[in-house]
């Protein structure tokens, strides 16, 4: 889909040149895009007419209704729930590769595998003084 948006001529390709080499390969078409920054992300969600999400909407969904640990619930990080920290794969792979670790709302891909963004700045004490409900992020 991002690469569709390139096409398109309204997102630019990753900057990072080993990604830019996994964009290029077609066999990784359904494997994360990754080389992005923040402004690509966020500009190809406006293409999709969408939107990043605030870091609370994505712990939300990652950690689920009761706050698990990781998004399928406390076990501990395996091979079989994620790919992560190389000792699994040691590549990106595809989204749908661990539908075990997906999160209560049926996200896949939610830990592991490749870095996301949010729309909000990171702020470790926020949460010490944000709103209870749908906490916006820090303004700076």
């Amino acid at each position: 889909m991002y690469a569709y948006c390139v096409a398109a001529g309204k997102c630019a390709p990753p900057k990072d040149p080993n990604s830019l080499k996994d964009f290029n390969d077609a066999a990784l078409h359904d494997v994360p895009v990754a080389g992005v920054d923040w402004e690509q992300a966020d500009i190809y969600c406006k293409f999709v007419e969408g939107r990043l999400p605030t870091e609370a909407e994505w712990e939300k969904t990652a950690r689920g209704p009761d706050g698990n640990i990781y998004p399928w619930g406390d076990a501990a990080p395996g091979c079989t729930l994620l790919n992560f920290n190389g000792d699994c794969v040691g590549k990106k792979t595809k989204v749908f590769d661990y539908p075990t670790g997906k999160s209560f709302y049926t996200a896949l891909d939610m830990a592991g595998n490749a870095f996301e963004w949010a729309s909000d700045w990171y702020d470790p004490n926020y949460y010490g003084a944000s709103p209870v409900a749908n906490p916006l992020g820090p303004e700076t």
